[in-house]
């Protein structure tokens, strides 16, 4: 039994790098990390995160970001780009909660980063186009 749990902490503890056809691209190390990405809605769940994640979302004209998130320890700076520019949308630090939205104009590919420099825990980010 102990040897299973030892295999199964290296695994999770893996670095991950994902790159795609954006100029965006995740790199990773992740312990205890969920996530997922459709065309309307992201998430991120862990429990240690260091690095870049990154999602991208479709809007059409008259869409809102609605976003939450919040971290135990740590700092997470998130960025959007819709445009060619990469903005700062929030950052969230040690303790901290946050919950609010903003208004997209036009019909364009949402790119959400999450970007951390020295890791962060426990934390959750959830974004949605609504």
């Amino acid at each position: 039994m102990k040897m299973i749990k030892t295999v199964f902490a290296a695994a999770a503890a893996s670095a991950v790098m994902l790159t795609g056809c954006s100029k965006y691209s995740s790199s990773y190390s992740a312990v205890g990390f969920v996530h997922n990405n459709s065309s309307d809605s992201a998430f991120m769940d862990f429990y240690k995160f260091e690095g870049t994640m990154v999602f991208s979302l479709d809007y059409g004209e008259g869409s809102r970001l609605v976003y939450s998130g919040k971290l135990e320890s740590g700092t997470a700076r998130i960025f959007y780009d819709s445009n060619g520019s990469k903005e700062k949308l929030f950052t969230l630090e040690s303790g901290n909660e946050i919950s609010s939205e903003m208004f997209l104009y036009g019909e364009e590919t949402l790119y959400i980063i999450v970007e951390t420099e020295d890791g962060c825990e426990n934390g959750s980010l959830k974004f949605e186009v609504k």
